[in-house]
């Protein structure tokens, strides 16, 4: 079925990552897969060890040679409209001094909070 609209696989790792970490492998392989069919050399690599578990050298050998496949014809640059905005640090700045929860909630534009976990009137 075409939506119109496009498949954009560039965070198809990160998200394998999510049920990789619930213990849901099948699902994690899903998503390596699919970022390694879409260029991912890091997916391909990720790929490589399942199938040794499992006896199939064949199978790991074919994605050992995908991750150095992918890994020489890779960009190193993500695909158009995903780089972060120039005027926006990835990291938030260094502060001096020691921070405070209160400090902390109002660079993230929290409100502060009282001990009891209720907002303080402005």
């Amino acid at each position: 079925m075409d939506d119109g609209t496009a498949i954009e696989p560039y965070g198809a790792p990160a998200f394998a990552c999510l049920p990789h970490l619930t213990d849901r492998a099948e699902a994690a392989r899903f998503w390596w897969q699919f970022a390694a069919g879409a260029g991912s050399p890091a997916a391909a690599h990720r790929l490589y060890p399942h199938p040794l578990r499992y006896g199939e050298p064949h199978d790991a050998q074919h994605w050992r040679e995908q991750t150095e496949t992918l890994a020489d014809s890779a960009s190193p640059d993500p695909p158009h409209g995903l780089h972060p905005a120039e005027h926006e640090p990835l990291l938030p700045q260094a502060r001096s001094g020691p921070a405070s929860a209160d400090g902390v909630r109002e660079a993230a534009g929290c409100p502060p909070c009282r001990p009891d976990g209720t907002s303080r009137p402005a």
